[in-house]
């Protein structure tokens, strides 16, 4: 059974999801939330491959509340979030 926080965490997967599978890379979600990244500009896409990270993990800490945004930024609970948020990513990367 999951507690509240993995509830709230896998309702959260499913607004960066697409079939049941993560479009986030599960390496982008270790990067920290950038700064000054417009999520609401149509150009954000446009620049270098790591700009391109940058605008996504700016989406997904965007789409996330407070205390779950907390829970991705502490290095000790990351692997936790990326466990209940997609099983099927935390399996693949695992092996």
């Amino acid at each position: 059974m999951l507690s509240n926080e993995d509830k709230d965490i896998s309702l959260a997967g499913g607004r960066f999801s697409f079939a049941y599978e993560l479009w986030v890379d599960s390496k982008t979600l270790d990067l920290e939330c950038p700064i000054g990244v417009d999520i609401e500009s149509h150009r954000r896409y446009d620049g270098s491959p790591l700009e391109q990270e940058m605008a996504i993990i700016a989406e997904v800490y965007a789409s996330l509340s407070p205390s779950l945004r907390l829970i991705l930024s502490t290095p000790s609970r990351k692997e936790s979030f990326k466990s209940v948020v997609s099983p099927q990513v935390a399996r693949h990367y695992s092996n």
